[in-house]
């Protein structure tokens, strides 16, 4: 299921993640059906009470201030769409009863019940988001780059903590990620050098899911911590992909990472001409720089 990357997402690049949608088939429920209809948007995150929780105070200065968003649309036919800070999946639900909807996203189903605040729960291997409804009225077409957090940057306010960013959790589960990605063939392109960082992709890489992308080694050359992500969408050959990536390094340190394209869009290859553009921001999310992403 993609709940478990997504969580780790989630946790380590201001980056949160879902997997919803469902089935059953009882006509009567049909009545309950329009309580859904709309969107829905992450109230708070719990993983398991570590310090890479969500609360909600944390996610409107996320939403609010760098224009970061996790949302759930729900359609009249059906239909579901999950974006979670740019990464999108789509799937279907349907009423379970009364207080619960069932969902389902590339044949994994999950019920999340309504609790008593009138908050969808999502639940996964003791992981839990709360969503709260914010709109009657469903966005089922925005753009992959809509939620993607395109307030980073702007600002060089440093309201926002970046400690679950950076949390012990959260650089675990990256680290194990990565590890597990499979390198398909090797790569030599610098994408980045400067006082800042030396970004270098040394191959293309196949993570546990089957999507594609490139596998990189992140070169902190300050003396504070650093984050480096992915800029809107990516172009792949003739079709535009959006490259999922945010990673911490922290100060004088060294990180890989395995910026990813969702099969659904693309597959990378050893003959793919990939273009797109990489940032890299300062502890306080202020601009270090923008860097052209080149390969062939």
């Amino acid at each position: 299921m993609k709940a478990k990357r997504l969580c780790a997402m989630l946790v380590s690049a201001a980056a949160l993640v879902i997997a919803l949608v469902g089935t059953t088939g009882c006509t009567n429920l049909d009545q309950y059906k329009s309580t859904y209809v709309g969107t829905w948007e992450l109230y708070s995150a719990d993983f398991e009470g570590t310090s890479s929780d969500i609360d909600h105070n944390t996610y409107v200065l996320m939403s609010e201030t760098y224009d970061m968003h996790a949302t759930i649309d729900f359609d009249s036919d059906g239909n579901c769409l999950v974006d979670t800070f740019g990464t999108q999946y789509t799937g279907t639900w349907k009423v379970k009863d009364e207080k619960t909807v069932t969902l389902t996203i590339e044949g994994d189903s999950v019920d999340c019940p309504v609790d008593s605040d009138g908050r969808l729960s999502f639940s996964y291997e003791n992981e839990s988001m709360l969503f709260e409804k914010k709109d009657n009225t469903p966005d089922m077409d925005h753009s992959s780059s809509t939620y993607s957090g395109t307030g980073l940057g702007d600002t060089s306010s440093s309201d926002i903590s970046s400690s679950y960013l950076s949390s012990s959790e959260s650089e675990a589960y990256e680290d194990a990620y990565v590890d597990d990605v499979i390198e398909v063939s090797a790569k030599d392109v610098t994408v980045a050098q400067d006082e800042y960082v030396t970004i270098k992709v040394y191959a293309i890489g196949s993570d546990y899911e089957g999507d594609t992308g490139y596998l990189m080694t992140v070169y902190n050359n300050t003396d504070n911590d650093i984050y480096a992500a992915s800029n809107d969408d990516f172009k792949v050959d003739d079709t535009t992909a959006t490259g999922n990536l945010y990673r911490h390094v922290g100060s004088a340190d060294t990180k890989k990472c395995f910026m990813y394209f969702s099969q659904s869009e693309v597959k990378i290859t050893d003959t793919s001409a990939c273009t797109g553009t990489i940032s890299v921001y300062g502890a306080d999310f202020s601009l270090l720089g923008t860097y052209s992403f080149n390969v062939q």
